[in-house]
């Protein structure tokens, strides 16, 4: 049986793991940025989902970042920062589910780092506030 801590610690490496990809594809000579965005999308909302089971909440199949992160003010101020990030990343995110939500040419290197610097940034805060083993 897991723990609650055990449980943290699986949704952030499941994030991270997210991330890791994400970041190795953008080296990739081929890269798929619409891919990259929703790696990041997938693992922005699994770190902030461990932030929030780690303070007692109840897990929700929401998938929406900017819900997500209001639901983080119940506990702290400190996402707040990256509001504008998770908002062009929530865009990203769930236009990279579905062909034709947005234009496919529209997904570049320059939104596939900014997808990475947000998943970072949230990973980098999310770490500090609850720790990891």
């Amino acid at each position: 049986m897991n723990t609650e801590k055990q449980i943290v610690i699986l949704w952030i490496r499941y994030a991270e793991n997210d991330l890791r990809v994400a970041e190795s594809a953008l080296d990739m000579t081929e890269s798929s940025f619409h891919t990259i965005c929703y790696l990041c999308g997938t693992a922005t909302e699994k770190f902030l989902k461990g932030y929030l089971i780690a303070h007692g909440w109840e897990l929700d199949q929401t998938e929406d970042l900017l819900e997500l992160l209001n639901l983080t003010k119940q506990y702290t101020t400190s996402f707040e920062d990256y509001e504008n990030g998770i908002k062009t990343l929530n865009r990203l995110f769930f236009a990279g589910q579905y062909p034709n939500d947005i234009p496919f040419n529209e997904f570049d290197r320059t939104k596939a780092e900014a997808a990475i610097q947000v998943a970072r940034q949230i990973h980098e805060r999310t770490t500090s506030l609850i720790g990891k083993d």
